[in-house]
């Protein structure tokens, strides 16, 4: 039972890992790139919580 189970676990694993990967990548392609055309205090307060 648990021998069938494994190769699923194992490739859900791939596949989240990978989608992680994905969005912390767009993230540091585009977002941060945007940011880093405005100037410090707007990109200061679009990234700030408050």
């Amino acid at each position: 039972m648990i021998n069938q189970l494994i190769p699923y676990v194992i490739l859900f694993g791939a596949m989240g890992s990978g989608l992680v990967a994905g969005v912390f990548f767009a993230f540091s392609s585009f977002v941060m790139k945007a940011l880093a055309r405005l100037p410090h205090e707007q990109g200061i307060a679009a990234i700030s919580v408050n």
